[in-house]
């Protein structure tokens, strides 16, 4: 039985955040009306299926989810997160460590866009392709060469960058003066303003006002 179908034969119920997050939905521990789900008795790196074993970190059970193919040699690649009471913090949206229970050629390494300053999906490769430089570069170029990944588009902005995308909104910079910056260039400023603040009087201090409160300038991009 899948992971999806034992969820569905229990009894529904309000979800644990903590857990839900950690196997990316259907926390057993607060979903599950019987017996926490057995570990797997051989597991499998082909497998699509969810599989489980105890941690000897945690001590706790795990879940191991096929998170897609590496984009360089096509393995399938897993990553693990914790669904015990007390979630240790491993996350299977993060890329887990190596030498634990997934072998390298299997582990999910994950790039993203955000990191390299530009906007798109995140890339999905094995921790063994990862450490090869050429199988590196031709990922990121072919990233580049089909779309997968875009360099942010100027949305008005008039912060320093490195840009958001979407909505760019309206700070007051006292009298008639604004600016106006996206979110990112956004919380930028109230880092600076924050910083200035505790050199300031009291009555010489500069506003530190709200993304949500604020006005949107010109819609979105």
């Amino acid at each position: 039985m899948t992971h999806q179908e034992q969820i569905a034969k229990v009894k529904p119920a309000r979800p644990c955040a903590a857990h839900d997050a950690a196997i990316g939905g259907g926390c057993f521990n607060c979903l599950w009306e019987g017996d926490k789900p057995a570990p797997t008795k051989r597991l499998s790196w082909r497998t699509k299926a969810d599989q489980f074993y105890q941690s000897a970190g945690c001590g706790q059970t795990h879940v191991i989810k096929f998170m897609g193919n590496c984009e360089s040699c096509g393995r399938s690649v897993y990553s693990h997160g914790c669904i015990g009471a007390r979630p240790c913090g491993d996350l299977t949206t993060d890329s887990p460590d190596p030498r634990g229970i997934i072998p390298p050629a299997h582990c999910l390494n994950l790039y993203h866009a955000r990191e390299y300053d530009l906007v798109g999906r995140d890339l999905v490769t094995c921790y063994d392709c990862s450490q090869d430089s050429d199988r590196y570069r031709a990922i990121m170029a072919q990233a580049n060469a089909n779309g997968v990944w875009k360099v942010q588009e100027q949305n008005n902005c008039d912060g320093s960058g490195p840009h958001s995308t979407g909505e760019v909104h309206v700070m007051p910079t006292g009298g008639d003066g604004n600016l106006i910056l996206c979110r990112r260039c956004w919380e930028n400023e109230l880092s600076y303003r924050r910083d200035r603040n505790k050199s300031l009087g009291k009555f010489a201090q500069f506003t530190l006002p709200a993304w949500n409160d604020s006005e949107v300038y010109g819609g979105t991009q």
